[in-house]
């Protein structure tokens, strides 16, 4: 498994080349329901990085497939 500080790095690149190429998309990313955070104590861990660097590449390439398709 990556680390932490690996995983927050790839979530802070990909949000900002879709910020920086794809800002039709932020929106979409402002609306995820991701929970970075382990609720039973408030603690960002690494799994939940993962998860939510998931997202953000599922909701990506959907985009990005749907695009082409047009």
């Amino acid at each position: 498994m990556k680390t932490k500080e690996q995983l927050t790095q790839e979530i802070t690149e990909l949000t900002g080349m879709i910020e920086e190429k794809y800002p039709e998309l932020h929106q979409f990313l402002l609306e995820t329901p991701t929970t970075i955070t382990n609720e039973s104590d408030n603690e960002v861990t690494a799994e939940n990085l993962e998860k939510h660097l998931e997202s953000l590449k599922t909701i990506f390439f959907r985009y990005k497939e749907t695009q082409s398709l047009k």
